[in-house]
């Protein structure tokens, strides 16, 4: 690789005493603050949004009134100003978060705009097909100019999502009880790959595991609603396997935006299992003998962690 030679000098120097390992950790956390958001940024950012939204709900006043071809195209012109900004930042040599944040933006933008366009236009599952594979194109595109794996991360596994929804819309496989098993058959595809690419790019890693993470309890709840929330199944099951896998891989790969996620799943999972628990006295029981349980995975997390960081430190 590209820098091999500089790794092994640096690794020698620190076995051989001649550079400390606690200045290597300081130039670390020098280049990791570098890059964080500052009060001026974060103003920056915040006033540009807020202006965008302004201008949105401005443009929503009058949207009845528009010609249709206005009301069709308009809703466009705000994605294409909030991808176009990140598009700038990147080639003036931004910071990684402001770039991010204006295409994430850009892409919740797009997203509002098809929605737009398509109740504009009446329009039907061929409409969101053909909507979904543009807006593959459009994270395409953007990645080839600014090339942040994040944010295409999101955007790719987004529209991929809205894409195979759609399509099996169209072919008649998607109906309301069978929208379960779409996600979760989603949800395998996103977690196999990144399972299969964490030795090889653990960020591209990293974030099909949090798109899983997220697609999981969305399966959950489509069959939770189709089943009942007021009586335990197979998808209360599932739920508690993906709250307890979600934290379980969060601290064994060290990968902290999945404990973010597993903070919101979990939220999810008290809800549907509170729905249970409240009409029985056996299953308020089980609730509880889940907290120990939960709590005893805690301590089994506190465990894992110091062991991973010491593996990772020798690789």
């Amino acid at each position: 690789m590209r820098y091999d030679d500089v790794l092994a000098e640096l690794r020698a120097a620190l076995e051989s005493g001649q550079v400390d390992e606690r200045d290597v950790r300081r130039l670390l956390a020098r280049a990791d603050r570098a890059q964080r958001p500052g009060p001026v940024g974060l103003l920056r950012a915040a006033g540009a949004i807020v202006f965008l939204l302004g201008l949105g709900l401005l443009f929503g006043l009058g949207y009845d009134g528009y010609p249709y071809a206005g009301q069709l195209v308009g809703p466009f012109l705000f994605p294409a100003a909030a991808l176009g900004t990140a598009i700038v930042l990147h080639r003036r040599g931004a910071k990684r978060w402001e770039i991010e944040l204006a295409g994430m933006v850009g892409y919740v933008a797009l997203g509002l705009a098809y929605m737009t366009a398509g109740v504009a236009a009446d329009a039907g599952p061929g409409y969101g097909l053909v909507a979904s594979a543009s807006a593959v194109a459009v994270v395409a595109a953007m990645h080839a100019v600014v090339r942040h794996v994040r944010l295409t991360s999101w955007g790719l596994s987004a529209s991929l999502v809205a894409f195979t929804g759609f399509a099996s819309d169209i072919a008649g496989f998607l109906a309301d009880d069978t929208a379960a098993w779409l996600v979760a058959g989603q949800f395998a595809l996103a977690l196999a790959v990144g399972i299969l690419l964490l030795r090889r790019d653990r960020e591209v890693a990293a974030n099909a595991l949090r798109t899983a993470a997220l697609l999981a309890p969305v399966a959950c709840a489509f069959g939770l609603g189709d089943g009942g929330f007021g009586s335990f199944g197979l998808w209360h099951l599932a739920l508690t396997a993906a709250v307890a896998g979600t934290l379980l891989a969060a601290a064994a790969l060290d990968l902290p935006g999945l404990m973010w996620i597993r903070a919101g799943d979990g939220l999810f999972w008290i809800c549907a299992v509170a729905a249970v628990a409240g009409q029985s006295v056996g299953w308020a029981v089980a609730v509880m003998l889940a907290g120990v349980g939960l709590v005893g995975l805690a301590l089994l997390v506190a465990r894992l962690r110091p062991t991973v960081a010491a593996g990772s430190a020798r690789l």
